[in-house]
């Protein structure tokens, strides 16, 4: 009985099966393979077979005779089967889908699963009267987060005339606090306020510029940007390794460490007490002194990088040709540096010298040092008169009877240099060489001319010596008389100049690299066959 229901017809649910070709290979392209297999060996044999004994070739074809049946038996096999191949592609395709609404039902049943667990507990909410009262009022909504309008509503931004005024206010904030709470180190007294931040210039060391955090009293500084106050002589090479304003990973290390010291007593915010560790707090009577403990470390920053820039000219000095008569020896804290000169080899261990000489000519240290003053000024560093009378009257001014959580650490560079006894056979005493020579300069960092200076000042030091015991010693009945033995410059080189007798004369000079003696021949020992130089 039809009530309008069409009932499909075997064909049209078959259409409706999935098509499972997996795994299936055409049964001509098989047939194809196979005979084209069994010619090719054929072929094979074909040529091969003429060349072989008689029992060979029957063994060869016996045995290509049963593979070849066993391969024809199971593509006879496969031939038989084929004529089922429709019925059997049937079934898969019912299997597979079969699979598929087995893999629906188990998916309905997950989303009804799913939508239990879900509304279950979900619950109509308290019907809103706040925001009902406040719509029907007001026409909006005034109780959405602030946090939600920040972050979805973009800041207006200042205009020119606002942003000039906040530095104006900002300026005259640090130039009260400068003025009348904080405490500055007499030697950062050179400053100047621009630009929202106060510069601080200490000569031959840094200048650096800082900010406030804010208004109130309890707003820290932060750290803005610093230039070593430095000169570097000797090419671009250094200029360019170690730059007056650091950038990079050193910029990075310079910044963080000067917030961190000038935050070090100031309380964490509330959104970072849980994750950065609590701060030391100030002692009774303490007052917290920021500017004096980032000045202390950009002080011995600024003479850490002069030192290592000499260490970086000394070294560049050893790969010109001065590794063999230099060395260079740097401490473990990187704050005190050796170097010797006029290194020479020691002699063979056969070899017995009556004079026992020195492998070396002299040393120079150069340190970094803390600078006292005197004793009777009481503790601190260093400082002239007037900048000590200074300091102690800022101090009673801006702490009463209160003290400082830091004081300010003197250092300085102390330059020494000790010959080594029994160089080139004298002895040279420490105190000949000048103060101006030992000394230096962040105006003109050149360790070249500095160790230069030294070495020539040694050398005019041992000539002199050399002057006296040949006018003096046991030859001084030829050589006392007046323009015998005189110091002349030859060649721009300090040189002690010997006559002998008539026109001969004897130039002697010592090479500033190796510390060697030189005997130059002038008049007539510089005739022909005869040494014109003598090195020892």
């Amino acid at each position: 009985m039809d009530h309008g229901l069409h009932e499909p017809s075997v064909e049209e649910l078959e259409r409706e099966l999935p098509a499972v070709m997996d795994g299936q290979i055409s049964l001509g392209d098989l047939l194809s393979r196979v005979m084209q297999a069994i010619y090719a060996e054929l072929a094979e044999l074909a040529e091969t077979m003429p060349n072989m004994s008689d029992s060979a070739r029957k063994r060869t074809l016996a045995d290509w005779v049963v593979k070849t049946k066993k391969q024809v038996v199971k593509l006879y096999a496969v031939t038989k089967w084929t004529r089922d191949a429709e019925t059997v592609q049937k079934c898969m395709n019912i299997t597979a889908f079969l699979m598929t609404q087995n893999h629906q039902f188990e998916g309905a049943m997950e989303g009804l699963k799913y939508a239990r667990e879900s509304l279950d507990p979900a619950r109509l909410r308290n019907h809103d009267l706040l925001t009902s009262l406040d719509v029907l009022t007001t026409g909006s909504y005034l109780r959405l987060p602030t946090c939600i309008t920040k972050s979805m509503i973009p800041v207006t931004p200042l205009t020119d005339s606002q942003v000039t005024q906040t530095l104006r206010d900002m300026e005259d904030v640090i130039r009260y606090r400068l003025r009348v709470s904080e405490v500055v180190p007499v030697e950062m007294s050179q400053y100047r306020i621009a630009d929202g931040r106060v510069y601080f210039t200490v000569p031959k060391l840094f200048e650096v510029s800082l900010c406030l955090r804010g208004a109130q009293q309890d707003d820290g500084w932060f750290f803005v940007h610093v230039m070593f106050l430095i000169n570097i002589r000797g090419g671009l090479t250094g200029l360019q390794d170690f730059p007056r304003t650091p950038t990079g990973i050193m910029k990075r290390h310079i910044t963080d460490e000067a917030d961190a010291r000038l935050a070090f007593y100031l309380p964490l915010p509330e959104e970072a007490q849980n994750d950065i560790p609590t701060r030391p707090q100030l002692p009774s009577g303490v007052v917290d002194t920021p500017l004096v403990r980032v000045y202390n470390f950009l002080q011995i920053m600024s003479l850490s990088y002069q030192l290592e820039i000499l260490w970086y000219q000394a070294q560049r000095m050893r790969s010109l040709g001065w590794a063999d008569y230099l060395t260079i020896e740097m401490s473990q804290n990187r704050k005190v540096m050796t170097v010797s000169y006029w290194i020479r080899q020691p002699p063979p261990s056969g070899r017995q010298n009556r004079i026992k000489l020195p492998l070396l000519g002299g040393t120079i240290t150069i340190s970094i040092v803390e600078s006292h003053g005197p004793s009777y000024a009481g503790r601190g560093p260093a400082r002239s008169p007037k900048r000590r009378v200074f300091a102690r009257l800022q101090r009673r001014a801006k702490l009463g009877v209160g003290m400082p959580s830091d004081e300010v650490e003197g250092l300085k560079f102390q330059v020494l240099w000790e010959p080594a006894k029994g160089a080139l056979g004298v002895n040279v005493l420490p105190s000949i060489m000048f103060d101006d020579l030992l000394h230096v300069d962040a105006d003109n960092l050149d360790f070249e001319s500095l160790l230069c200076g030294v070495i020539e000042r040694h050398a005019h030091s041992i000539l002199e010596i050399y002057q006296y015991q040949l006018q003096n010693g046991q030859a001084r009945t030829v050589f006392s008389l007046p323009g015998a033995v005189t110091l002349v410059k030859d060649e721009g080189v300090q040189a002690l100049r010997i006559h002998l007798c008539a026109d001969e004369v004897v130039i002697m000079t010592i090479d500033s690299r190796t510390g060697r003696l030189n005997l130059r021949d002038t008049g007539d020992l510089a005739a022909a066959g005869r040494g014109p130089h003598f090195t020892g």
